[in-house]
């Protein structure tokens, strides 16, 4: 099933057929064009489908079965009437049925987790968008599929790439390792923040061994008893590219990642002691992270993970041109698209004010405000959600891209600092807006002045 359901609409006699189908041990599959807009929402979608998964772009409403197609939305020529087409003929539904499954396969997952102060449902937001290769994809498949046991250390994006593309697979390994038949998952990563716990939860609920390590790989890589796996992602376009990998059976190659994995596993702390010193830590978590590649990955983690505010402070003119040359402008439109408020100050400038207007007028989306030129000096500042704050150096203004132009950036954790910085920031904003009114008073001023001076001289 595709589309969008607005579940403002009594849909009763529809709820009580899939729940009836699911008593049946039908399986129905579910993508949305767009997020469930509130807990209450994803409970009831989540009751009655089986699996349920969000894929931007989707038009209408489509439903799939083994023996008819249904189709549902707008008139390509009145888009204000709506126009229906269905049909059981055995071609188009085997070409409807594959071209689902390939979407569904590239939708993204929403989880879900009850926390333990009461019965409430947290949804991580749509997540990492990831783009498989299908090759890659396959190999994958055949990674997991052919295995005795599975070994993994990755960051929270392999994690994610693993939940939402090839968690059938988990779940088969997962039901042989009950049966003694597979010696189970043991996944090794660097859990840093809050947001990392609902994920982490949620997987160590299903069986999969978990351990936190302190540092986050230099790149993600899984080992079996038949094969090692590495793979390297990239950010492209607000989605994770997922293009490279390396899958080896060479012995040697096998034994040495086996004791590497087996010594880090060993030294590193057990999942939930983890999350219970998370939970209690009251202080703010600060983190220096001096590789800018490294920076970037955890940045996009923050970006994609905002649920209501992201506030920024571009301190000079290089890099707002900097943040538009690299597309970080139209991934900010799309969050404020999805309802996410972007506040961004920005450096005036007199010299490139057309150049910069024009960029501004692009997103609407992203509300921007001018800096005073005595800010000139500071380092690019982000807030999110006022739990996360990120100071970044600026190293060498000139350079174009992020990686040679930013230096070390802090990672802050905590709502003590966030907080703070956002007062910071809204008072700057405010200011902003006092010197705006002030500018235009006192143009109007000087028109009436000149319109009153014409009025005097025509007069005389």
């Amino acid at each position: 099933m595709n589309g969008y359901l607005s579940l403002s609409i009594d849909y009763t006699s529809f709820i009580v057929s899939c729940k009836a189908l699911l008593k049946k041990n039908v399986q129905i599959r579910c993508q949305l064009q767009a997020p469930p807009k509130s807990t209450q929402d994803y409970k009831l979608l989540s009751s009655i489908v089986s699996e349920l998964k969000y894929l931007e772009g989707i038009e209408g409403i489509s439903a799939i079965s083994e023996s008819e197609y249904f189709f549902l939305g707008n008139c390509s020529v009145n888009p204000e009437v709506q126009e229906s087409f269905s049909t059981n003929n055995h071609i188009i539904l085997s070409l409807v049925k594959k071209s689902f499954y390939t979407l569904f396969r590239n939708s993204i997952s929403f989880l879900e987790t009850s926390s333990h102060s009461d019965d409430e449902y947290k949804i991580l937001p749509p997540a990492l968008r990831f783009k498989v290769d299908v090759e890659i994809s396959d190999q994958i498949v055949h990674f997991l599929n052919d295995s005795e046991f599975v070994y993994i250390y990755s960051s929270i994006g392999g994690m994610l790439l693993g939940y939402q593309n090839y968690f059938n697979q988990f779940e088969e390994i997962l039901n042989k390792h009950k049966l003694n038949k597979h010696k189970g998952i043991r996944w090794l990563k660097s859990i840093r923040t809050k947001n990392d716990l609902i994920l982490v939860r949620d997987l160590i609920q299903r069986g999969i061994e978990i351990r936190h390590s302190v540092d986050r790989p230099r790149f993600d890589f899984a080992i079996s008893d038949k094969y090692f796996a590495c793979t390297i992602e990239r950010n492209e376009e607000g989605k994770m590219i997922l293009d490279n990998m390396l899958l080896n059976d060479d012995r040697a190659n096998l034994t040495f990642y086996k004791m590497i994995f087996g010594k880090l596993w060993d030294s590193a702390m057990n999942a939930e002691e983890r999350i219970k010193e998370l939970e209690r830590r009251v202080d703010d978590s600060i983190d220096i992270v001096y590789d800018s590649n490294e920076s970037l990955h955890r940045l996009f983690e923050l970006f994609v993970l905002a649920k209501d505010e992201i506030l920024i402070i571009l301190p000079s003119t290089n890099g707002f041109f900097r943040t538009e040359m690299s597309g970080s402008f139209n991934k900010l439109n799309r969050l404020g698209n999805r309802g996410i408020k972007i506040k961004i100050l920005t450096l005036r400038d007199e010299e490139n004010i057309y150049e910069i207007n024009k960029i501004k007028a692009k997103y609407q989306n992203i509300s921007f405000k001018d800096l005073e030129q005595t800010m000139a000096s500071f380092n690019r500042i982000l807030v999110f959600d006022k739990d996360n704050t990120v100071i970044w150096e600026v190293k060498d203004d000139s350079q174009l891209k992020f990686t040679q132009a930013l230096g070390k950036a802090i990672f802050i954790e905590g709502k003590k600092t966030s907080e703070t910085i956002s007062f910071i920031f809204n008072s700057l904003w405010a200011q902003s807006e006092i010197h705006s009114r002030l500018k235009e008073a006192h143009k109007k001023l000087k028109s009436h002045d000149k319109k009153q001076s014409q009025f005097m001289d025509l007069v005389s």
